[in-house]
């Protein structure tokens, strides 16, 4: 997980000749801004100690960017309490730490809240206080997990207290990427997926040729390559058919408004400025270009358009769901006079992060389109309780679900991923431990330079053991206990012996839980065994157990 620790400065001498009240008034006010910017990065207060706060990214539940995540909360931090200390006029300003590793949560026998132990902590405490005042600080394991997606400056060493080792640190400057950017290293070729790819793109022909518009909805796990597929996918049908092509993207966090992948991906069909909030004018002329085609008044369009990006008309005086009625119709109405002169493709991905009216809204515009060229392609990881992709006989839907790499293949990829440093030894246990995920394939290979003198790979990155442990703490209790278990067990054995080692630690096993986790990707089931598909999962599996846990089940 990632710590936190922050702490205002000037505190001791703002308070000194005021009144208690007022200091305390003053900063209960700057606290709540700065807890705001935490719950808004899905960070969790473990404490408020006097001007100072602790916070943590990657429990009780686990995110895949949990670094990142406490890096941009730093940073949000800062110019939350720069403009609060402008806005009250108090000399204040904050120096924060960021530290990233495994830590021990949970609450302590002697009594006392749920919180984090270990030497991550020490270390996130000992980078807030050597942090210039206005900086955010972070150690390595933080700047390794963040460097594709945050710019830093170097910062040099620093001497922790009751540790032989110094720690290299670096000063966080800004974002690079939009939050939830996975970090792209060499571009490989698509490896693996040409049934799928020629399948989605003679999918899109008939949609385009026929004029009836159809949904693509790409699911599947972390890292198995729904975006990439979904780009491929793209510009093949851009090549292929001269299509209009769009694309939005679903945030983890930090949405402004529940329709902002939307209007990201209508910026371009409507020649906008790729930030801000367009003018009246502009807007104007962007829809009277699309002239006497469109069924709606001009004039019902801008104000559409222009309450779909934030600006003022008279939508935001009537109720919100008329207003939105009024946003769909326009909407429906544009990218059908669009799709008459080409066809059109607007691509969202990462749909699982998306706000239920965003589902609402792309629905119901797909109900709204004629029969024009229209092609909506979604990506998402599996979710039972979202309703996508929807089912009406007025559009086609196509869902398909990624699976991980064939063994042929998962070689291939490898052998691409590893390069010069191609070797049999080492791309075996690349193979072995991926379980097919492209993602892991490449991000092992990246390891293959830190690889011990047996031939072995090191342990798992940061980035990697994330998204792993993100996945896990998404599964429902009974999964997740039985996933436990067989983690314990190895990475393979008997069902029998999965089912009894259930019932010995008091709990309730069955083959529903069982099918669940083959069904999600974690074992695969053959015959009356069972195996881990990635041994790289049984691996965060096991090491997420604490000791005292292990030695139980082992026993």
């Amino acid at each position: 997980m990632t710590v936190l620790f922050a702490d205002v400065v000037g505190f001791t001498g703002f308070a000194e000749h005021r009144d208690p009240e007022q200091v305390k008034r003053l900063i209960d006010g700057c606290f709540q801004r700065l807890v705001a910017d935490i719950d808004l990065h899905g960070g969790r207060v473990d404490k408020i100690l006097g001007d100072g706060i602790l916070a943590l990214f990657g429990a009780p539940t686990a995110h895949e960017d949990d670094a990142e995540r406490g890096v941009r909360t730093g940073l949000a931090m800062q110019a939350t309490a720069a403009g609060y200390a402008a806005e009250v006029g108090i000399p204040i300003r904050l120096r924060v730490g960021v530290s990233t590793g495994e830590v021990l949560v949970g609450a302590l026998r002697a009594g006392g809240d749920y919180t984090a132990l270990g030497d991550v902590v020490n270390v996130a405490s000992r980078l807030q206080a050597e942090s210039p005042p206005g900086g955010v600080l972070v150690g390595p394991a933080t700047y390794l997990a963040t460097r594709g997606v945050i710019a830093y400056h170097p910062a040099g060493t620093l001497t922790v207290r009751g540790r032989s080792e110094q720690v290299e640190t670096w000063l966080a400057v800004e974002p690079l990427a939009l939050p939830g950017s996975r970090r792209v290293g060499r571009r490989f070729p698509l490896v693996g997926r040409d049934e799928e790819l020629s399948t989605l793109v003679a999918a899109t022909g008939v949609a385009v040729t026929r004029a009836r518009p159809l949904v693509i909805a790409i699911e599947g796990e972390g890292g198995m390559g729904k975006s990439r597929l979904a780009e491929e996918v793209a510009d093949a049908v851009a090549e292929k058919y001269g299509t209009t092509t769009v694309a939005g993207r679903c945030l983890p966090y930090g949405e402004t408004t529940p329709l902002a992948p939307l209007t990201f991906a209508l910026r371009p069909l409507l020649g906008l400025a790729e930030e801000g909030v367009p003018g009246r004018t502009e807007v104007d002329e962007a829809v009277r270009l699309f002239g006497a085609e469109l069924p709606l008044p001009a004039e019902r369009v801008v104000d559409a358009v222009l309450h779909l990006f934030g600006g003022g008309t008279p939508l935001a005086d009537i109720e919100p769901a008329n207003a939105l009625d009024e946003v769909v119709r326009a909407l429906a109405a544009m990218i059908a006079s669009s799709a008459r002169r080409r066809p059109v493709l607007i691509r969202i991905g990462d749909l699982h992060w998306a706000d239920p009216i965003l589902l609402d809204v792309l629905s119901r515009i797909l109900a709204q389109v004629p029969a024009v060229g229209f092609v909506l392609v979604t990506t998402a990881r599996p979710d039972e309780a979202m309703a996508w992709p929807p089912l009406d006989a007025r559009h086609s839907t196509f869902l398909l679900r990624l699976d991980p790499l064939a063994a042929e293949d998962a070689d291939a990829l490898a052998a691409l991923a590893l390069g010069d440093e191609d070797d049999p030894v080492l791309r075996r246990e690349v193979l072995t431990r991926s379980g097919g995920n492209p993602l892991f394939i490449e991000q092992l290979a990246a390891l293959v330079g830190d690889a011990t003198p047996t031939g072995s790979l090191p342990v798992l990155p940061d980035t990697l053991r994330g998204l792993v442990a993100a996945r896990l703490d998404g599964l429902a209790p009974d999964q997740r206990a039985m996933l436990d278990n067989a983690a314990v067990l190895g990475t393979t054995g008997r069902l029998f012996t999965l089912e009894r080692f259930g019932v010995a630690m008091g709990q309730r096993p069955s083959r529903r839980t069982l099918d669940a986790l083959a069904s999600g990707d974690l074992l695969v089931l053959e015959g009356n065994s069972w195996r881990f598909r990635s041994p790289t999962v049984r691996e965060v599996a096991y090491q997420t157990l604490t000791k005292s846990l292990r030695a139980q089940r082992h026993a």
